[in-house]
């Protein structure tokens, strides 16, 4: 057994019994910051890492928001669009049987559509990390608007 772990193998260690610890009651602050002075962190340091936890919980909170927003959105879209092409495929299939004209307007909704969908799910692309910070400038415009990220789930 090794007598001395460096300070990442350390952190991996505690990370992890700290994971497979099971926990009966939920801890105070206080439980935290006595745990916390045996282990030598500072009270400092925990403070920051719970104000941290709390920022981050809220991000990811208004990301569910978000989210949600989103897919209702595209769904809104996707009726739309099924509505609107079933209209044109019948209108065009009563009236000039020959010549099928519905599909242009279907590829163009479909792109649009497709482009929508990127927006509500992609989390990686560009357009969702853009309808984000655009949502969040709307709904919760904070003191300085800045692009951010989504929080990872």
């Amino acid at each position: 057994m090794k007598p001395h772990y460096s300070e990442e193998e350390s952190n991996d260690i505690l990370r992890r019994a700290i994971e497979n610890m099971p926990l009966k009651d939920a801890m105070s602050l206080e439980q935290l910051e006595k745990i916390g002075a045996e282990l030598g962190i500072s009270p400092e340091a925990l403070r920051l890492a719970e104000a941290e936890h709390l920022a981050e919980g809220g991000r990811r909170e208004l990301y569910s928001e978000f989210l949600a927003h989103e897919r209702g959105a595209f769904q809104s879209a996707l009726y739309s669009f099924i509505g609107v092409n079933a209209f044109l495929f019948a209108f065009n299939y009563l009236t000039t049987r020959g010549f099928w004209w519905f599909v242009f307007p279907l590829l163009g909704m479909g792109l649009g559509l497709f482009k929508h969908w990127v927006r509500a799910n992609v989390r990686d692309s560009q357009d969702h990390i853009d309808a984000y910070n655009d949502w969040l400038h709307v709904h919760h415009p904070g003191p300085a608007p800045k692009k951010e990220l989504p929080p990872r789930m």
